[in-house]
């Protein structure tokens, strides 16, 4: 495959890498002959590698999750090397951890794209972490994967930012619509993060709450990384609650089904949405991790398109496949496909060739990817998993199903 890039211009007109930090060879790109005959360059390919980034939480207060979307990103990339690579050049990952944190999320992605010449970033973790380096990567057109699904990812739709996920608003409201619709819930309440992810699965909480016209119990809210929910799950035992909404990660999502049983109110059930699916739930909730759901779509064990997940993670780790190891390599199997199904490999090839992806099934994500040049979120369709804490693991209980079905 020829590798192209847009307006290069003539060479004479080309600074030199002594004089441009961004000329080929100070970034690592290969200059070849395209197929018009242009002499061009792409940052982060060379004739035998492709060179991508990954920016994870591998020390701060999400690490554990962290520490398996690495996993799940090098899982995928050995598979993919050891099967030929992509159109013969081997993958390469540098890994930079950021903490959660915006700063440093900034410096990272500085060094990556300018220091050591990635030509996409597989997987930038949180929401608020991406925020830092929007414009960045748009400037620059570094197609990035968000592990953080925010609306600011997506809406408005940016050209070189994806997410194979599906958005928080709409896990939720799928999942408002299961504890109505499949288990007779009448006053449900809702516990959320104080900031712009709470906000978003509180929107999907709220428009299913009109939808169904339902009587809201209550509305708590917490500070991000709070320890301590006893006071908000006493005050929604308190007005009567028959159900709990928790737009949270697995930490709270675990206190509060703790803080359910130390009240004696096993019974109530408790929702949550994807960043709460995970091994570290069933720890932290304990003896109380029972009666308690999700919406996700990433897949699990039973699922069509979790086994060859599975294997790619047995493959390189020896043990099965976790949900974060799933965060991680869903997205490199995502980018990877469309690298490999474009027309060029470039930026803007990459970015038509993720466009045209309709109805794509990839390993451990549960609905098909369909992407478009106004949609950049893989899917509006969540399935519904219940906690097994016999086995540590999750049963689906409903299908994958968009909030509009």
């Amino acid at each position: 495959m020829a590798v192209l890039v847009a307006a290069c211009g003539d060479s004479a007109d080309t600074p030199t890498a002594a004089s441009d930090p961004t000329s080929a060879e100070s970034t690592g790109a290969v200059e070849t002959d395209g197929e018009v005959g242009a002499t061009t360059a792409v940052r982060g390919i060379d004739d035998d590698t492709i060179t991508l980034g990954a920016i994870l939480d591998l020390s701060g207060p999400y690490n554990a999750a962290g520490v398996l979307m690495r996993d799940g990103v090098e899982a995928w990339v050995q598979q993919v090397n050891a099967d030929g690579g992509v159109h013969g050049r081997q993958v390469e990952v540098i890994y930079e951890d950021n903490q959660s944190d915006p700063s440093a999320t900034l410096a990272a992605a500085n060094k990556l794209i300018f220091n050591d010449g990635v030509f996409a970033l597989a997987g930038v973790h949180g929401s608020a972490a991406f925020g830092a380096i929007l414009d960045l990567v748009e400037e620059e057109e570094v197609i990035s994967f968000s592990l953080g699904l925010s609306e600011e990812m997506y809406n408005p739709t940016k050209d070189h930012v994806f997410v194979a996920a599906v958005p928080y608003a709409a896990q939720m409201e799928r999942g408002v619509h299961h504890l109505v619709e499949e288990m007779g819930v009448a006053r449900p309440a809702v516990l959320y993060q104080d900031d712009e992810f709470g906000e978003s699965g509180l929107a999907g909480f709220d428009a299913a709450a009109e939808a169904l016209g339902l009587e809201v119990a209550a509305r708590e809210t917490f500070v991000r990384g709070s320890d301590d929910v006893s006071a908000q799950v006493q005050a929604i035992i308190d007005a009567g609650a028959d159900a709990v909404a928790c737009v949270c990660i697995y930490t709270q999502s675990g206190l509060l089904r703790r803080e359910l049983g130390r009240l004696g109110a096993d019974d109530v059930p408790a929702f949550a949405i994807n960043p709460s699916v995970g091994a570290p739930y069933f720890e932290i909730a304990g003896g109380s991790a029972d009666n308690f759901f999700a919406a996700d779509y990433y897949a699990h064990p039973g699922d069509p398109t979790y086994e060859a997940a599975d294997a790619a993670v047995q493959a390189a780790h020896g043990r099965a496949a976790e949900t974060f190891d799933l965060f991680g390599l869903v997205n490199t199997a995502v980018l990877l496909q469309a690298m490999q199904d474009a027309a060029e490999l470039t930026p803007s090839g990459v970015v038509e060739a993720l466009n045209a992806m309709d109805g794509v099934e990839i390993p451990g994500f549960v609905p098909p990817v369909e992407f478009g040049p106004d949609q950049h979120v893989a899917s509006l369709a969540s399935a519904v998993y219940a906690a097994n804490p016999e086995d540590g693991d999750w049963q689906r209980v409903g299908d994958p199903v968009a909030p509009a079905e």
